[in-house]
């Protein structure tokens, strides 16, 4: 366990948002409801194959831990891209951009 002064628990009013394809968490919570706001430091609760599972059918061709990217977490939508097609991707640690595509 982390001590409290590190750990960084999720925000009470914190709603997972799915993004379209090449839509920026940003852009997403806005097209969602004008008051949500992407936060970087709520990436690393979401940044887990267990909840994107919940979001991408299961992440029915696998769950890649250890991805880098600004865009990461994210789900391999794009046919075009077969080396990622149907898979959940996730980092460690989290370099998320609120901003990113």
């Amino acid at each position: 366990l982390l001590p409290k002064q590190i750990y960084n628990p999720p925000h009470k009013h914190m709603v997972e948002v799915v993004s379209q394809v090449a839509e920026s968490c940003d852009e997403a919570c806005e097209r969602e409801h004008h008051s949500l706001k992407c936060r970087v430091d709520q990436f690393v609760h979401i940044n887990k194959c267990s909840v994107m599972r919940r979001h991408f059918d299961n992440c029915h061709k696998g769950c890649l831990g250890g991805m880098l990217g600004p865009e990461v977490p994210s789900f391999g939508a794009k046919e075009s891209n077969p080396e990622f097609f149907g898979q959940c991707m996730i980092s460690s640690p989290t370099a998320s951009l609120c901003n990113a595509n």
